[in-house]
């Protein structure tokens, strides 16, 4: 299934940024520490491999309806309830805020085309894409998982990941 595959592609990119994440850190202090050499370009890494981590992750948790879950709630509703409760929630919140994120990120991204990143030296529109990647694949997940729970019937609580 497209969408299996897509869960599984971006949290690989998720688990590769905070790898990276580490792994520069534990550069850094052994640069800075032990070496006497900070590296200039460390901290502006960590920024943008925590913004690719944050966004990357926000489909994964839309995905599996880890999002904007109040547990105490949900845990209380019976599967007809929680099934009214997951549609409301895409219906109403996702699919509008997700939509909206993708649409004004893409307007952002032209309006800084031009830009290179401080340190690093990269196009910020190449540093800041999973922002809109973001909000186009919480848009697809959250339609896939309203029609896995009205039209293939699977219960709202199932974990949806292959």
């Amino acid at each position: 299934m497209l969408a299996d595959a897509a869960e599984r592609v971006t949290l690989a990119a998720v688990c590769t940024m905070l790898v990276a994440i580490v792994v520069v850190s534990v550069g850094e202090v052994f640069f800075r520490y032990v070496l006497s050499q900070p590296l200039v370009w460390y901290e502006e890494g960590d920024t943008y491999a925590f913004l690719w981590l944050c966004f990357l992750g926000i489909p994964v948790l839309v995905r599996r309806g880890r999002l904007l879950t109040v547990h105490l709630l949900t845990r209380s509703l019976n599967e007809a309830q929680l099934a009214v409760y997951e549609a409301c929630l895409g219906i109403l919140v996702l699919l509008p805020m997700f939509a909206l994120l993708s649409w004004q990120s893409l307007f952002f991204l032209g309006v800084v085309a031009d830009e290179r990143s401080a340190s690093l030296g990269l196009p910020v529109w190449l540093l800041l894409i999973p922002i809109p990647t973001s909000g186009i694949l919480s848009v697809f997940f959250a339609f896939d998982r309203l029609l896995s729970i009205f039209v293939l019937k699977k219960p709202p609580h199932q974990k949806f990941s292959g």
